[in-house]
Parts: structure tokens; sequence; C-alpha cells
């Protein structure tokens, strides 16, 4: 099975094009389609594959970690399985991707924000795994998320009826993947109040200003700040001098959108809701039983830590500024950890192979 939906940009596009060569190979004939659409239907094209060949529970209680040279801690706990047949009928419902996981990262990071405070031990930590593996709880608040973007698409097709001539045209645009800034709007509705430790990690998307489509040109204009001045794929293309690959937005007190170097957490117990570019997840900085301890809750039965190297999984550094070939992996890890300059002396990397 593809293992793009639980790795790496470029795993996804390597399995994509091991795996979906000759369906992208088609699609490529179609005029005005992007490599950027063909990857995302392709995608789909597994997305629904796995669904159709999947037969597992939907509480997951997969759990892989790793430790590095220095007793830190890097874990992942699986929580609810979005490709199970418990979720199809909101699918269906709401005219959902079949791949939910936007949906389901900002559920959890919602769910997890007034509880992160209070991990100090690992059956604090299991207390809060089983909170989002509650299929009433998550699936309620998941569902509210799912209903809310649908409903946004919908008034824009409404007011926008020339973009849309056909049903095919109005489908496409309801099923499309969620974008970030459908996420963002969603957690700024929410208010102050619920998403005061929630913070979004999100890519740099204005040299992709060239293939938006609808309202999201127009939303990319707040990015071009960032830099980005060639066009291209975003997690791989050139980037000046000064431009910043990643976006740190903050919802609390007010809204805020921060380069990633930037960036310093306000709490010691932040939550973030990651863009890995092909997928989305939700991790947790925090210290179980005295050992510094990253936590990444994941929607799928794959391993973010599938060939990790534990012994080089972290490597003490200096924070300068942002890499050149940094992955979202990197990033969160290395910034997370940093708050250990706030609030310890000592600054940390995990390094993601």
């Amino acid at each position: 099975m593809l293992r793009s939906l639980v790795g790496s940009e470029m795993c996804i596009r390597d399995s994509i094009n091991a795996e979906y060569g000759e369906v992208m190979h088609e699609m490529s004939g179609v005029d005005g389609l992007t490599e950027e659409q063909m990857v995302q239907a392709a995608l789909e094209v597994s997305a629904k594959e796995h669904m159709q060949s999947h037969g597992g529970d939907f509480v997951m209680n997969g759990r892989f970690e790793a430790t590095g040279n220095r007793g830190q801690r890097l874990m992942q706990l699986n929580t609810l399985d979005q490709f199970a047949d418990d979720v199809l009928p909101s699918i269906r419902e709401f005219q959902c991707p079949t791949a939910t996981c936007g949906y389901f990262a900002t559920a959890n990071a919602l769910a997890l924000a007034p509880l992160a405070g209070s991990v100090q031990t690992a059956e604090d930590l299991e207390r809060l795994a089983d909170t989002l593996r509650d299929p009433e709880v998550i699936m309620g608040m998941t569902r509210d998320v799912m209903h809310s973007v649908s409903a946004c698409r919908a008034r824009w097709i409404e007011e926008h009826p020339a973009d849309f001539p056909t049903h095919r045209s109005k489908k496409e645009y309801m099923t499309a993947w969620i974008a970030n800034y459908e996420i963002s709007d969603y957690l700024r509705n929410c208010g102050p109040d619920r998403t005061r430790d929630v913070v979004f990690l999100r890519y740099n998307q204005w040299p992709e200003r060239n293939t938006a489509t609808h309202e999201e040109k127009d939303r990319l204009e707040e990015e071009r700040e960032f830099g980005g001045e060639k066009t291209g794929d975003k997690a791989t293309v050139a980037m000046e001098p000064g431009a910043s690959r990643f976006i740190v937005e903050s919802f609390s007190p007010g809204r805020q959108l921060q380069r990633a170097s930037e960036w310093r957490p306000s709490s010691s117990c932040p939550v973030l809701i990651l863009d890995l570019n092909g997928h989305f997840a939700v991790a947790l900085a925090c210290n179980i039983d005295g050992a510094d301890t990253l936590v990444m809750f994941n929607t799928t039965q794959g391993s973010y830590l599938a060939g990790l190297c534990p012994e080089s999984a972290f490597t003490p550094v200096s924070y300068t500024h942002l890499r050149a070939h940094e992955t979202p992996e990197h990033l969160v890890c290395r910034l997370l950890l940093e708050k250990k300059k706030k609030y310890k002396s000592n600054k940390i990397i995990i390094k993601i192979q």
C-alpha cells in the first residue's frame, strides 16, 4: 500500500511514481491539470484503495518510540483510523475527500489543548491518548470541522456560479483536500480561549501562487511577505535569502503569522498541527516522568518513526535559522524542543531521516 499518507513529501512522490505512474501518465494528457493536481488525484486513488481493502478497527493502539543518545524520546501514538468504515457516513454527508487527516488533526488539536498541561507521567499520556481514541468525542468534533468546511465551500459555489459550470466542477471543488486556509479559518472561529495553546506549523505556499485556484489565490497574498519569489513546489523550490519555507500561525490572544525562526512557544506544552505536505498530524511537546518527549498523534496505521535510527534521533545544535532542506518533521521537533531554551538551558534537534 502506498506509503504517502504516513511519510515525507519525497516518499509521497516516489511512491506515486512507482505505484501510480500509469494513472499519472493518463492524467498528464488532461488539459490544465498541474503536477500537483495529478499528485492529489493519485493520492486520492491510494486513499480509496486503502479504504476498500481496510478491515481494521476504528480505534488504534499503535505505539512507536525512539530514544536519543541523551535519553530524550520521540514517540508516536496512533488514535482513530481515518480510513475506517466508521468515517464513511460523515465523508458522504459532508462531501469530504477520502483522506480526512486535516479534519481529524484540527479536532485532535482542540481536544488536546485544554489537557496538554496536565501531562507529566506515562499514565497521564495514556489518559490523553484515550481521549483522542474516543469515537464519540473526536468524531463529534471532526464532524463539526467537516460541516464548517463543507458549508463554506457550498457558499462559495453559490456566490461564484460562473466558476462552476458543471456538476463535475462543483463535485471536484467540494471533495478537494482541506486547504491550510480552511484549517486556519476554523481555528480562528473557535476563539482565543479554545485555541490558546494551539499552533499551526504550515508551509509557505506563496511559491505555488500560479497554480492556486478559486479563493485560495486571494488567500495566499498574506504569505507574500514570507518570500518565495521563485514559483514551484513549496517543499522543494529554491528560496531566496531571507525567505521562510515555513510559517507558524498562532491564534491567541489574536491571530499572528510568524517566520519559523522568530517563533517561540508561549506555553510549556504547545499543541501543533503539522502540515506535512501530503498529510496532517498533531504533536505535543512535554516532559514525561522527567524525560523531554515529543509525542505525535497520528490517524493512519503507519509509523513516522519507521527507519529512524534511535541513536541519531536527537542531536545537540545551536538554534540559528531554518535550514535549506529541513523537512516539517525536522522543524517541528527543533522548534518545539527549543522551548528548553526558555524553560531550561539546553537546546536540541530531532533529525528524522
